[in-house]
């Protein structure tokens, strides 16, 4: 289970990936995070377009990242693979609260 080798063979990339990755996707959180705001002080969203494709995105794009991570990123050392496995869980329910909130407003505000 274990013998396979990821795609980046070295550590420092595979974390500089992820580290690009987490920082691109914690701005982009908090930019979906201000257009809900903005919608819900407004009533309507000037933003409705924006706002769907952001929920679109956060359908899809988290569960191809933890794919690509444990695939492709992950070198199969026996000793990291709680920490990715903890990882991806507290990431997993961070992303199903966001796209929750986002169906939520789109569902009661559009």
């Amino acid at each position: 289970m274990f013998g396979r080798r990821a795609l980046v063979h070295s550590k420092q990339p595979a974390s500089a990936i992820v580290t690009i990755v987490a920082c691109l996707s914690g701005i982009l959180l908090l930019v979906t995070i201000i257009l809900l705001g903005i919608g819900v002080r407004n009533e309507r969203a000037r933003f409705l377009s924006e706002l769907k494709l952001l929920g679109l995105f956060w359908a899809i794009a988290p569960p191809v990242w933890f794919w690509f991570e444990y695939y492709l990123l992950w070198d199969r050392d026996e000793k990291t693979f709680d920490r990715l496995k903890h990882n991806q869980t507290l990431s997993a329910a961070i992303w199903l609260a966001t796209l929750g909130s986002i169906a939520a407003y789109l569902k009661l505000w559009c």
